[in-house]
């Protein structure tokens, strides 16, 4: 008839156990009631298990942290395994190093604390009384104790596994590192020599774009001698005169020519 009031304390009732004629355990899902004359006795040894229990659920959240440790070190891994696909790689896998480096140290910190709680924990012993080692061999918290101190133990070593596994990622992220700037650096160079040949052959085509254009002035002002005035080219005549006052004077005609200057000047101011 007090079944709805049970599940109200204790959730689901799993058993109950008769401790003694006036005392009885009932065990539930959130909890454990006990009743009956004179249990405050039952009190250091309900105190043990629960300290032994807030261990045991301290422990089950490390090892999750652990798996969340290990998933952080598996994409580490993966990145580094294809960083020559994604140029911010190396960033991204410095970031995530940091942030398991910081985990690792405060892993390590937590597990010395739970594994001297453990060390220094002290159980009540059993007694004489057939109450009392009725409810001890109930609650079993001794086993518990040897239990939680084998798991710590696994802990222990998951942690060293981790911090030696990010020992050996700092080394093969410095390699990396070297080895993106040995390329970085090899890529430079050959873009410079890329460049210096370039402006070879852009010097050379600037030589000879001045040449050419020396060579069609000085035709274009030879065919202006020719097509207008027709002179030719000998310094002395038939009659074995001199040329050259004449050419002077065929010089004066054509520099009075309107444009004429401006067009000689046009060709030989041409940046080579």
């Amino acid at each position: 008839e007090h079944e709805s009031e049970l599940k109200q304390v204790l959730g689901d009732t799993y058993s109950a156990h008769n401790l003694s004629d006036d005392d009885v355990m009932v065990v539930g899902r959130n909890g454990i009631l006990i009743s009956g004359r004179g249990c405050s006795r039952f009190e250091p040894l309900l105190i043990s298990y629960l300290t032994m229990i807030c261990r045991e659920r301290f422990v089950k959240y490390f090892y999750a942290r652990i798996f969340l440790m290990d998933e952080a070190l598996r994409k580490i891994r993966h990145l580094i395994d294809h960083y020559d696909e994604d140029p911010n790689s190396i960033q991204a896998v410095r970031k995530l190093m940091a942030e398991v480096s910081r985990a690792v140290i405060l892993l390590d910190e937590c597990l010395l604390y739970i594994e001297e709680s453990l060390e220094h924990c002290v159980l009540t012993g059993p007694s004489d009384e057939p109450s009392l080692k009725n409810l001890d061999s109930l609650l079993n918290s001794s086993i518990l104790h040897q239990s939680l101190k084998r798991k710590v133990a696994d802990l222990r070593k998951n942690v060293k596994g981790a911090s030696v596994e990010l020992t050996s990622i700092q080394k093969m992220t410095t390699v990396i590192s070297e080895t993106y700037q040995s390329n970085l650096v090899e890529t430079i160079q050959t873009s410079n020599h890329q460049i210096s040949e370039i402006q070879k052959n852009l010097d050379k085509s600037t030589a000879h774009v001045a040449i050419l254009q020396t060579l069609f002035g000085g035709y274009f002002v030879m065919q202006i001698f020719d097509r207008i005035f027709g002179l030719q080219y000998n310094m002395i005549d038939s009659k074995g005169a001199s040329l050259i006052p004449s050419y002077m004077d065929s010089l004066r005609k054509i520099l009075v020519i309107p444009g004429i200057v401006i067009i000689l000047t046009f060709w030989y101011s041409l940046p080579y």
